[in-house]
């Protein structure tokens, strides 16, 4: 990592090997020249050491100033003076002539010279990882506080937006309808429908009216209404009915629909019962049974009192509009008659009619006698005739 630093350059240490062996040789071939054996420094080899390794002294001295002095910056380094020097001199104290330097000397020197710049090298390098850190570190917690003094940054109050209330709205309308059939009735009869509409509405809202119509007639006309929907209500009913006798051009009932108009508009789906009325028959009777209660008088004691019920049940043609039967009803075996009648609905198949014979039951056993029907209107027909079985004894 550099901040503006020349670069340490790691592949100086085959020139600085090419230099020392240089060096050793000058120093050997100074040696061997003095009579007295003793080492020489000689003044050229003095100015290249001095040379070569002064710059690199100095600009590595410089970025050390320059880490110290962040360092200081942020707080991290004592403001204490530093005692770096800001090159190599020459020792004022070293003789220009000649060093006394043993060959073993030098080369531990040497050795030492490789190991100490390592270790500078190493202490750079790590000393500029920890500013970087510290600085970004700084920086951020800078950039995150709300005071510039270097405190932990002061918390601020996060609003919370209050909670808005969902727009009050109508989704959608589901319509049912009950009867949802009417086949099998008979054109003519009378029936009655049942409406039930269903409003949708979202989740949390304040609840509000809703305005709408219905029609029954496919929308040739409708009838206004209203229904108040209480907070956060999602469904809520309404029932409508109708009545009305079923025609035989199937015309009622008709289309039905929910016209919602505030706070939106929005439709159901048209509902209609399925199927169809059937045509109406001829009212006609085409049959009457008879039956007798009780069916003996068996093992009864001869003027004891007793009342016998005659029961005619009518037969009416499937899907008639109905109408009037007119009859009359004989207890004395067809001597005697007297008429009756009996109203029937449309699409009514079967109909009932009673009558009686009350008195005592007399010795020669001419009573109760059998009794019947004789249907003269809507069209004429008779019912065999009944009666208790058995005498009185």
């Amino acid at each position: 990592m550099r901040y503006e630093d020349e670069p340490v350059n790691m592949g100086e240490g085959p020139d600085l090997q090419h230099l020392d062996e240089q060096i050793e040789q000058g120093l050997r071939a100074s040696m061997q020249a003095q009579p007295n054996g003793q080492d020489a420094l000689d003044p050229e080899l003095l100015r290249e050491l001095q040379a070569f390794y002064q710059p690199r002294g100095q600009a590595f001295h410089q970025g050390l100033n320059r880490v110290w002095s962040r360092l200081e910056q942020h707080g991290v380094a004592s403001t204490q003076p530093r005692k770096l020097r800001s090159g190599f001199a020459a020792h004022p104290g070293l003789p220009q002539e000649r060093i006394p330097l043993h060959p073993v000397q030098r080369f531990l020197r040497t050795g030492q010279r490789w190991t100490s710049r390592a270790s500078i090298l190493l202490t750079a390098a790590l000393l500029v990882v920890l500013v970087s850190a510290l600085t970004v570190g700084l920086i951020l917690v800078h950039h995150n506080g709300n005071s510039t003094n270097g405190g932990p940054p002061t918390p601020t109050a996060t609003s919370i937006p209050s909670p808005t209330a969902v727009p009050f709205t109508v989704t959608s309308v589901d319509l049912a309808v009950t009867p949802d059939s009417i086949a099998g009735t008979t054109c003519g009869s009378t029936a009655s429908f049942t409406y039930t509409a269903t409003f949708h509405i979202p989740a949390g809202t304040a609840g509000g009216t809703i305005q709408f119509e219905y029609t029954l007639n496919g929308g040739r006309s409708s009838t206004p209404a209203s229904v108040n929907v209480g907070p956060g209500e999602t469904t809520h009913t309404y029932t409508f009915t109708s009545s009305g006798t079923l025609p035989p051009d199937h015309t009622y009932p008709g289309l039905a629909e929910v016209l919602v108009n505030s706070p939106n508009v929005v439709n159901s789906p048209q509902v209609q019962p399925t199927g169809s009325c059937s045509a109406a028959a001829a009212f006609k009777v085409t049959g009457v049974d008879m039956a007798v209660s009780p069916t003996s008088i068996a093992g009864k004691a001869c003027g004891t009192q007793l009342t016998v019920t005659y029961t005619a049940t009518f037969h009416i043609a499937p899907n008639s509009p109905g109408g009037t039967i007119q009859f009359t009803y004989t207890i004395n075996n067809g001597r005697g008659a007297t008429p009756a009648s009996i109203t029937v609905a449309a699409g009514q198949t079967t109909a009932t009619y009673s009558f009686t014979w009350s008195g005592k039951l007399p010795p020669d056993h001419t009573s109760p006698e059998p009794g019947g029907i004789s249907v003269s209107s809507p069209n004429q027909i008779t019912s065999a005739l009944v009666g208790p079985t058995g005498t009185c004894s």
